[in-house]
């Protein structure tokens, strides 16, 4: 970052010179005076006030000598430089905890590095947990998406956890020995929601998209994920819940709403989970019918007719009332796509789902600030989308846009602990009430 001081209280044509130092020793920042024309001289930092440096050092990127003054600069009231705050970021959004990017930065900065050394203790994850609360926000308006793209992809993961006395069971209660990484496992309780998006700019190119915690995955809470970016896509990819569909349509009312396609890969688990719990035998002709139903619309009536007589045979009401809510529904939706090259599975973004689930890993259960946990799901997006261009995160990058930001700012962030609780968790799981669910299709 170039060296430019101005006084800050607007004196033009007056001499400043450096002028002492502040700080503790090893982390002092350098002050400056200015001295105007007519009035008293007086003392300042700059907007971003610099580390000073010992004589000789050396740029360790560009091997070019440095002077005293030209040290990393710090934002206003920190005790860790900007450079260090973006590795730090950088590092959670490869994936790295709270605690072993703090660790990292505390050694880098040498700032209490008894703390990370010595045996027993523990470094708190609170340091860089606030960075990601002042920062997050500033790198995802700089470098984030800011519309939806032609053809989105969505689907949603439910986070799950350990149960009071399955974590009273444990002598380690984290990690969670009796889950995967988001919790799907027999005996856990449902912690929370993470909507998921993958956008298609082209039909060929894809990329995360965004990603956003919530409670309980609701309606009200799909149309706020919508309205989280503007724009308006021709067309959502979805699985068979109903709270993403009418979340489209309220938010992107017609004329111009999107087209919904239902995942072709879910409708085929969902009509294979009906075949399994009626028993029926592998070797039935409707079996063959359900392999491929979706690859024309003729094969589409053809299995229609097969699960119908099915249904009537077995007088199954649960097969009889999917097929009347999905059957022209989904043949019109084979009907568009017929001799086209369009979206017609969530599958891609399943994986993203697993990157993503990976990274809270057993940490998922401590997440319980909404809007926190949504800026490092930012980060997440970030980190992942740039993987995908092939062009991986780097501290640096970040650090600039981190200094361009705070200079707009007169070098101090905002609050931390601005957004925190009070009272019960903002990402708390509330069961729907008896009778308002969401209306789930049956499955495997």
């Amino acid at each position: 970052m170039p060296v430019s001081v101005s006084c800050p209280r607007g004196h033009s044509g007056a001499r400043i010179v450096r002028a002492g130092t502040y700080g503790s020793d090893g982390h002092r920042r350098q002050l400056f005076r200015c001295a105007p024309a007519t009035g008293p001289a007086h003392r300042f930092a700059e907007r971003l006030p610099r580390q000073v440096l010992d004589e000789g050092t050396v740029c360790h990127e560009c091997l070019n000598p440095l002077t005293a003054h030209e040290g990393q600069p710090y934002p206003r009231r920190y005790r860790f430089p900007a450079r260090q705050i973006a590795a730090a970021l950088a590092s959670v959004a490869a994936g790295s905890s709270y605690r072993e990017a703090g660790e990292a930065a505390r050694v880098a900065a040498k700032r209490d590095p008894h703390r990370v050394n010595a045996p027993g203790t523990a470094v708190p994850a609170n340091l860089v947990g606030d960075w990601v609360e002042a920062f997050a926000e500033p790198l995802w308006q700089a470098h984030g998406h800011k519309a939806w793209p032609d053809v989105i992809v969505i689907d949603e993961m439910v986070v799950n956890g350990l149960s009071r006395r399955q974590r009273k069971a444990h002598s380690q209660p984290w990690p969670a020995p009796a889950l995967t990484a988001t919790g799907k496992k027999k005996g856990g309780v449902r912690l929370y929601s993470i909507l998921v998006a993958e956008g298609y700019p082209s039909r060929r190119e894809h990329r995360l998209w965004s990603a956003w915690a919530c409670p309980s995955g609701t309606e009200e809470e799909w149309s706020a994920f919508f309205r989280s970016l503007d724009g308006r896509p021709t067309a959502v990819v979805g699985d068979a819940a109903h709270a993403w569909q009418r979340a489209v349509a309220a938010v992107w009312p017609a004329p111009g709403t999107p087209e919904i396609v239902i995942s072709e890969f879910h409708l085929g688990r969902i009509i294979t989970g009906h075949l399994y719990r009626l028993r029926v035998p592998l070797d039935a002709r409707v079996w063959r019918l359900c392999r491929r139903p979706f690859r024309s619309t003729r094969a589409w009536g053809r299995a229609v007719g097969a699960l119908n007589r099915l249904a009537r045979e077995r007088h199954d009401e649960q097969l009889a009332r999917f097929l009347a809510g999905r059957k022209a529904e989904v043949g019109r939706q084979i009907a568009r796509r017929d001799g086209s090259d369009a979206l017609r599975s969530t599958g891609s973004v399943e994986i993203r789902i697993k990157t993503l689930g990976s990274r809270l890993d057993h940490r998922r259960s401590l997440y319980r600030n909404r809007e926190r946990l949504n800026r490092l799901l930012r980060l997440y997006v970030l980190e992942l989308a740039a993987r995908t261009d092939r062009r991986p995160v780097e501290g640096r990058d970040w650090a600039a846009t981190i200094w361009a930001w705070l200079d707009t700012r007169a070098g101090s962030p905002d609050p931390v602990r601005a957004i925190a609780d009070h009272g019960a968790s903002s990402l708390r799981y509330v069961p729907p009430p008896p009778g308002k669910g969401r209306k789930r299709q049956p499955g495997p």
